[in-house]
């Protein structure tokens, strides 16, 4: 049995498809996009920020210790949100390329992938924190 949403009758032929393919944009490849960015932003800003005081050889090497520290974070939150998310984007590609008729949709392993994907997903935003205590 599978259940999926029927609005060929009012939206068109490729409906389903077109759901799945803005919402893969808009909720993945944006939000990946604007991660990168803002991270990169926040790392222009540290290193073009000017220190007030004696600039000693000392708090030279902290502040490149801390810009270092700040784009090893960056790089593992992009990367693990990456990582999390798509197998996500990916099964809503399987899901709109293959056809409907198809025995992927009445395969256990697809519903374990479906599972699993879904879990990855909702698990990157535990992981942010526990990066950001890490690094």
């Amino acid at each position: 049995m599978r259940c999926t949403s029927q609005w060929r009758e009012t939206f068109g032929a490729n409906a389903n498809r077109n759901f799945v393919l803005v919402v893969a944009i808009v909720f993945f490849y944006t939000s990946f996009v604007l991660l990168a960015i803002l991270y990169s932003v926040i790392l222009i800003k540290l290193k073009r920020q000017a220190h007030p005081g004696e600039a000693s050889a000392n708090a030279e090497e902290q502040r490149t210790r801390r810009i270092r520290n700040v784009l090893k974070m960056a790089i593992a939150i992009n990367v693990v949100f990456f990582i999390c998310w798509i197998p996500l984007s990916s099964k809503g590609m399987i899901i709109i390329f293959s056809a409907p008729e198809s025995s992927i949709w009445s395969s256990c392993s697809f519903y374990l992938y479906d599972r699993i994907t879904l879990s990855m997903a909702l698990v990157n935003c535990a992981i942010n924190p526990i990066i950001c205590l890490i690094v």
